[in-house]
């Protein structure tokens, strides 16, 4: 049993909150269970690991044993590939090909232990060297946004304040946009341009993050995550002071990942490769505990069923057809800059596909294509040599342009074919490529 059922147990009476996934309505159903007493959840959650080994959430799911059904939008894909459902790295080998990731960039942390070393001074002094001369900027409906209204957002950071430094643990309890400056709404570097230059990523559900510095009207969090820093919203955050409960997120024992490419559970809405901690399973569904913010903006907790279609125990085993078959889930979803009304960008489908196996993969194109799996710079090799690389690897290929990214999904008569998210205005889809004129790093996820 997890540490935090073990804390939910202990309390003599908890309200938990019930609620099936898709169901929008609902984020504090009227329709609760009080439990008077531990005892019986204790035996029943005691009975649910099914003889699984739960040590390691790499191998620790039962659905490895169970067929798997892929889209027939990837199948076409992967009938291409020798050998598809060969597993191409363990659970421990993905745990030391993170670890080389993260020593290759500087935008990973420790998130357990960052808080605890992280100073006032380095928060200031990251807060005071922002790039701050953006203007002119511009509102969405192309009108000049004006200067004392940004001089005001400058001001709500508060890098003046004197108060005692004080990092809080938090939690991600809304899917949040992670923002450069203290303010919602979106603004543009000109009247034609469709990327909010505020944006920076999405948050999901979940996330353990560390909460370092409040704005002066309180509306906004300076948080540190795993991969990013910025601005978000309080109202998407909830605090804690129990290092135990956080750590649950953090690091579940037991936990499932979100397979689907996005799924709504209590009213929240979650992205592929959510962690999510659980308590129990029955049958089709799991019971998994999410995280709330309560009126005083502190941590609580709601346990929601979820069905087991959109989620799996533990991460995937990581096979190439498992990684078209994720990638593809994707297919049709609405471009979102930066995560930006529920979409994905070209960075994050790839982290978001890689996440459900393990991999913890830096947030930016720039960051990603020198140090996730088998970073090869293209600038000395011939079109013969870039395809030569396509046509001998057995792991899946991710190429890195200017400012764009591409997951290889295979080569069909003599043309090799990516999935991406494209643009702004587009939708995850696939796209042929002739040559590879611009391709910067080809980078061999193995």
């Amino acid at each position: 049993m997890s540490k935090l059922s073990e804390i939910i147990l202990s309390v003599i009476v908890l309200t938990i909150t019930l609620s099936s996934c898709g169901n929008i309505d609902n984020r504090r159903s009227e329709s609760t269970i009080n439990y008077a007493s531990s005892c019986e959840i204790s035996s029943s959650l005691q009975d649910t690991n099914n003889g699984l080994d739960t040590d390691d959430p790499y191998v620790s799911s039962s659905n490895y044993d169970e067929p798997v059904e892929y889209l027939e939008s990837a199948q076409k894909w992967i009938n291409l590939i020798d050998n598809p459902e060969e597993v191409i790295l363990s659970g421990q080998e993905i745990k030391k090909r993170n670890e080389a990731i993260r020593d290759r960039t500087n935008t990973l942390v420790d998130i357990c232990g960052y808080g605890k070393s992280v100073t006032r001074d380095e928060i200031y002094k990251t807060l005071n060297n922002q790039k701050t001369d953006i203007l002119p900027l511009y509102d969405r409906y192309g009108g000049e946004f004006k200067e004392e209204e940004y001089l005001r957002i400058l001001d709500n950071r508060g890098i003046e304040m004197t108060e005692d430094f004080k990092p809080w643990r938090a939690v991600v309890s809304s899917r949040a946009n992670l923002r450069s400056l203290p303010y919602k709404d979106e603004l543009y570097s000109s009247k034609d341009d469709k990327c909010d230059v505020l944006q920076l990523t999405e948050l999901r559900v979940g996330t353990p993050i560390w909460a370092l510095h409040p704005s002066v009207d309180g509306k906004f969090f300076y948080v540190r995550s795993y991969n990013y820093e910025g601005w978000v919203d309080s109202e998407c955050i909830a605090l804690t002071e129990n290092e135990e409960m956080w750590i649950e997120f953090a690091e579940p024992d037991r936990f499932v990942v979100v397979v689907s490419s996005m799924i709504t559970v209590n009213g929240e809405k979650y992205d592929m490769g959510a962690r999510i901690p659980i308590m129990e399973k029955k049958g089709n569904e799991y019971l998994i505990i999410t995280p709330l913010r309560d009126a005083g903006g502190m941590l609580e907790f709601a346990a929601c069923k979820v069905s087991s279609s959109d989620v799996h125990e533990g991460y995937l085993q990581y096979t190439y057809a498992s990684v078209l078959n994720q990638a593809f889930k994707y297919e049709g979803t609405k471009y979102g800059w930066g995560g930006l009304n529920d979409g994905v960008d070209c960075s994050s489908f790839i982290l978001n596909v890689f996440s459900t196996f393990g991999f913890v993969f830096p947030r930016d194109t720039v960051e990603q294509e020198r140090s996730i799996g088998s970073p090869t710079s293209t600038m000395y090799m011939s079109q013969k040599d870039i395809s030569n690389i396509f046509i001998n690897s057995r792991a899946p290929i991710v190429i890195y342009y200017p400012e764009h990214t591409m997951l290889y999904i295979g080569n069909e008569e003599g043309k090799y074919s990516f999935i991406h998210a494209p643009k702004v205005g587009g939708s995850v889809c696939v796209a042929e490529k002739n040559n590879f004129k611009g391709v910067k790093y080809i980078n061999i996820i193995d």
